[in-house]
């Protein structure tokens, strides 16, 4: 279930379904990087071949991309247990020793922020008048990759705006901005992006960013994997592609064994 979800003749379709997990959608999500212009464009590359359906309807590219931001996220961190990767350790290093120190990472334990009153809308009362605005989704985050963050974020405004005067993005003032983004963080759902982590060495908590995409890497190994495999049994790529992600790595862990490379 989204946290978001898509609104459709007034309700919210959360649902959300993942297609089987084989070596071949492995390898399309790890090739999105190679058509990609942007790394929004690459998510939303990757959840239209990772998934089977959005809401009540088939997924493809433009309901991937209308998902909102936190639903993306969502959706990549479970694209991302089904890959493997739920469970991780990840590297840090600590701001008051500078010991770098390992932690583990559930993402499926991860807390996920509910939407507020009126998602996926917001009213905000700035220098224009009266104005509507809904939450930023993934065709938001494509168009404003390339710019720089100032005008990057008037861009998103004003893409955002579904009501009220029709003003240029450079009319907003810096108050004005900082009242729309409390306003559409409050509608908003979430995901977490940083969690606390202490540091062995000296007991200090931090703050550690989580890599909402790791799914994106999945595929990284893929291709030596059925090297692996083609040279130890002459399969084809296509009959290695085709396996479950957990009978693959069997057959590699028993090529290992037999080349002493495993107990």
């Amino acid at each position: 279930m989204l946290p978001g979800g898509l609104v459709r003749d007034g309700e919210r379709r959360r649902d959300l379904r993942f297609k089987r997990v084989s070596g071949r959608l492995e390898l399309a999500i790890w090739e999105c990087g190679e058509a990609a212009s942007s790394l929004p464009h690459q998510v939303s590359l990757a959840l239209a071949a990772a998934l089977d359906r959005v809401g009540d309807a088939p997924a493809d590219l433009d309901s991937v991309r209308e998902l909102c931001v936190a639903d993306r996220q969502f959706a990549m961190h479970r694209l991302a247990e089904r890959l493997g990767l739920g469970q991780v350790w990840r590297t840090s290093t600590c701001a008051a020793c500078g010991t770098p120190f390992d932690f583990p990472l559930d993402l499926g334990a991860l807390p996920v922020k509910e939407p507020g009153a009126g998602y996926p809308f917001a009213e905000v009362a700035a220098t224009p008048g009266r104005l509507r605005f809904r939450v930023p989704n993934g065709t938001d985050q494509e168009a404003i990759a390339a710019l720089p963050p100032a005008e990057a974020v008037r861009t998103l405004v004003k893409r955002c705006q579904v009501e009220g005067p029709d003003v240029p993005a450079g009319a907003f003032t810096a108050e004005d901005l900082r009242a729309i983004e409390a306003s559409l963080e409050e509608v908003s759902p979430g995901v977490v992006t940083q969690v606390e982590a202490r540091c062995p060495s000296c007991g200090a908590g931090q703050r550690v960013s989580v890599e909402p995409y790791l799914s994106l890497k999945a595929g990284a190994t893929l291709v030596s994997e059925v090297h692996a495999l083609a040279s130890a049994y002459h399969w084809s790529e296509r009959e290695i592609l085709s396996l479950p992600r957990k009978r693959r790595h069997k057959y590699l862990s028993l090529v290992d064994r037999a080349r002493g490379l495993a107990s």
